[in-house]
């Protein structure tokens, strides 16, 4: 083994070797395991004594001592899938860890990183993922977000309910969407005040190549020293999330001593107009994340079939207005930013009209669609290596519960659960997966042991 190889290790899984060190008598090797890195002793690597020979000494300038790590899991791994444990417990699943624990989603994942790439190329992509509920269609929108993050894009998520963000509304649908974009390396939307003084400082060749012009009009006039003045961020802030006119915008910059600062107005004054506005604006957004160094940006429209469950209430202008906004969206095509936009919805009844079908009247709507995917239930098989996947997460979150289940123990409990599984009315991935963390607190709290777990559940 050397510096660079990777192996399996029986307890945490595949692993990466990045460096060797020697502490005191031991030589220990750090090694990746996914999304984290720990320390442990060169026997846990097959063939790992090849390593000692790499290890520098442990003396330091000083005369003293390394100090002793042991081969616990470190702090970070610890925490890091302690949340990821806790996410499932709530039906949940966090994007540091969707891919970790996901099974039968290779097509899935090809289909997404084939939309990714060509939307890196300036080619705009529509996605659709349909799923009943507890499926796994939100885990595959997660799944979605995680490999924009990978590619380095932006990401936008905005849950529609009919009524504060709606279709039907298009201005106020951007308000959420630009307030909820999430760049690069931050694990959740910090504002815009420092992309803003980013792209002033080093984007601008870029944000005037793909921006539309109300975009390049704003970064030119306002100066970097405004970036600067963290109230003036706060009013360029509401201004561009549309929460705030750009008449005001300009009068409140005024009164913080920033006159002359011409704003130009993004909402639509004509309501026939505001779906396109949308698309113009989505593109804008894409051409400043490309400006701000992120490689584009990704927009999640979640609960599309809710959107429609209120369509009932709708009277007949609010429905032109959401099919204006779709077909809007559906010309995106002919512009050359890299956007993703992606809807997420449940299939409608069996006999339901194709009006108050989400995934039918988008696609009709949309005019095209670029990847739809569905969420499938999970076969037997899948079942079983969910539950593998399942354990490893839980074990790095608490390591004692590998001293008190074995692997073949493991098996029995998820056998167990599968047969309570296939007894259910609706069958989901997600009350399987919360069961089986309730069968793995009670052994590792020694509440139960595992034989006792298994007969009760029998009972």
């Amino acid at each position: 083994m050397k510096i660079g190889d990777s192996f399996a290790h029986a307890k945490w899984g595949r692993g990466t070797i990045l460096s060797v060190e020697s502490r005191g008598r031991r030589v220990v090797a750090k090694v990746k395991f996914g999304f984290a890195s720990d320390w442990i002793d060169v026997e846990e690597i097959p063939e790992g004594d090849s390593l000692r020979s790499l290890a520098p000494s442990a003396v330091g300038p000083t005369g003293g001592t390394s100090r002793t790590v042991g081969a616990a899991v470190s702090r970070n791994l610890v925490a890091s899938s302690r949340a990821g444990v806790q996410a499932l417990k709530l039906g949940q699943v966090l994007e540091s860890h969707v891919q970790q624990i996901s099974v039968g989603t290779a097509d899935h994942e090809a289909a997404f990183d084939e939309a990714f790439k060509q939307a890196e190329k300036r080619h705009p992509k529509l996605i659709i993922i349909e799923g009943a509920w507890g499926v796994g269609k939100t885990h595959l929108l997660t799944l979605l977000s995680a490999h924009a993050a990978k590619r380095r894009f932006a990401v936008s998520t905005s849950i529609l309910d009919g009524w504060a963000a709606s279709l039907s509304d298009p201005m106020r649908l951007l308000e959420g969407i630009t307030s909820s974009i999430r760049f690069p390396d931050q694990a959740a939307p910090m504002g815009l005040g420092t992309m803003l003084a980013s792209v002033k400082r080093t984007g601008m060749v870029e944000l005037r190549s793909w921006a539309g012009p109300r975009m390049v009009q704003l970064m030119e006039q306002v100066s970097q020293e405004a970036l600067d003045d963290p109230e003036a961020v706060a009013v360029l802030e509401d201004y561009l999330g549309l929460s705030l006119p750009a008449s005001q915008a300009k009068e409140r910059l005024r009164r913080l001593g920033w006159r002359d600062v011409a704003l130009p107005a993004l909402k639509a004054r004509s309501i026939d107009e505001r779906g396109a506005r949308l698309r113009e604006l989505l593109c804008d957004w894409a051409a400043f994340c490309l400006a701000g160094k992120a490689r584009g940006l990704l927009v999640i429209l979640d609960e599309v079939d809710v959107d429609y469950a209120r369509a009932a209430w709708w009277d007949v202008a609010r429905r032109e207005r959401h099919d204006m906004t779709l077909r809007a969206l559906g010309e995106l095509r002919k512009h050359d930013v890299p956007l993703v936009v992606a809807f997420g919805s449940a299939p409608a009844g069996p006999g339901e009209d194709e009006s108050i079908d989400a995934v039918r009247d988008v696609i009709a709507k949309l005019g095209h669609i670029d990847v739809h995917e569905r969420a499938n239930a999970l076969d037997d098989d899948h079942l079983h290596e969910l539950a593998e996947r399942v354990f490893t997460l839980y074990s790095d979150a608490y390591p004692g519960v590998v001293q008190r289940i074995s692997r073949k123990q493991l098996k029995a409990t998820a056998d167990m659960l599968l047969k309570e599984h296939r007894r259910q009315l609706s069958p989901v991935p997600r009350r399987f997966v919360r069961s089986l963390l309730h069968c793995l607190d009670l052994i590792d709290l020694e509440q139960a042991s595992v034989e006792e777990v298994i007969r009760s559940a029998r009972n």
